[in-house]
């Protein structure tokens, strides 16, 4: 029989999406073997394969709101990213403490790349807070916490981290999902004055400045959408490509219908994850039901 691997991608606050699919899954009776987690989907893996249960998961999110994540992230004049991690260790480890992967209830994987040795690394062992951290690490905003090398979000090169299967021993039936739905781009030729130009945000001056920081809490999150928005295209071309050479027995992939810096609109993801999922309840049965044979 094959054992089940849920692989989770990356995508900000969609990726609330993932706790509703692990709702599904489990009321259909099909509990993953393995999860692997790219970014966000390292975070829902990280706390499912720790013992929690999509409920206990969803109320944590929805807890969620505006003040708690301007606890979250502080501000950092680093050439590396301008928030720095702290608070979110800090929150993590008051729900997963210091456990290490290996002892977790279930196997799991958090991917992160190394781009210092040119490096895909699948994190399978060592410190779960430490391993999402480095998974969650989106370039240019977040500071890394590595310390002789830059090590960041997985998503730079496998946001739905099918590819780490292959390197895994055993016979998996996979079932991926993508919260950053896969875009096509079209190419024409352009006039220059078509598009007019806005007033230059002055994100950093307000940094140096540390001032109105209710204001620049609104703007930061507005900036780290915006890189997410710019991220998704390149990141369509990397999935597609990823998604072509690693295929999974069940992809499912979905728009949450919320931003990527939506962290207080958690109920609507969970929800677009299930109503979703529910879709490939049949799919899903089937072609379990066939790999026992």
């Amino acid at each position: 029989m094959k054992k089940v691997a849920l692989i989770l991608g990356g995508g900000g606050a969609k990726g609330y999406a993932h706790v509703g699919v692990v709702k599904a899954l489990e009321e259909w009776g099909v509990y993953p073997d393995v999860v692997v987690g790219t970014s966000m989907g390292s975070i829902i893996g990280g706390f499912y394969c720790a013992g929690f249960s999509p409920s206990e998961m969803e109320q944590i999110a929805n807890e969620m709101d505006v003040k708690k994540m301007a606890k979250l992230f502080s501000i950092s004049l680093s050439s590396q990213g301008f928030l720095k991690l702290t608070g979110v260790e800090q929150y993590l480890r008051s729900y997963l403490g210091c456990v290490k992967i290996q002892a977790l209830k279930r196997k799991y994987i958090a991917t992160a790349v190394d781009v210092t040795n040119n490096q895909v690394l699948f994190f399978d062992r060592g410190d779960l807070v430490k391993a999402i951290l480095m998974s969650i690490c989106v370039p240019f905003i977040f500071v890394p916490i590595s310390a002789d090398r830059i090590v960041v979000d997985g998503g730079t090169l496998d946001n739905v981290p099918v590819r780490a299967l292959s390197l895994m021993d055993g016979d998996y039936f996979s079932i991926a999902v993508n919260v950053i739905p896969l875009i096509s781009h079209t190419a024409r030729f352009a006039d220059a004055d078509e598009i007019p130009v806005k007033e230059r945000l002055n994100l950093f001056e307000k940094m140096r400045k540390r001032k109105f920081e209710g204001k620049f809490q609104e703007e930061a999150k507005g900036f780290f959408a915006y890189v997410m928005k710019v991220s998704q295209v390149v990141l369509a071309e990397v999935n597609r490509y990823r998604l072509e050479e690693h295929k999974s027995d069940v992809y499912v992939e979905l728009d949450p219908g919320i931003d990527a810096g939506d962290f207080q609109k958690a109920s609507l993801a969970i929800e677009a994850g299930y109503k979703k999922a529910l879709e490939f309840k049949e799919e899903i049965l089937q072609k379990l039901k066939e790999s026992k044979n």
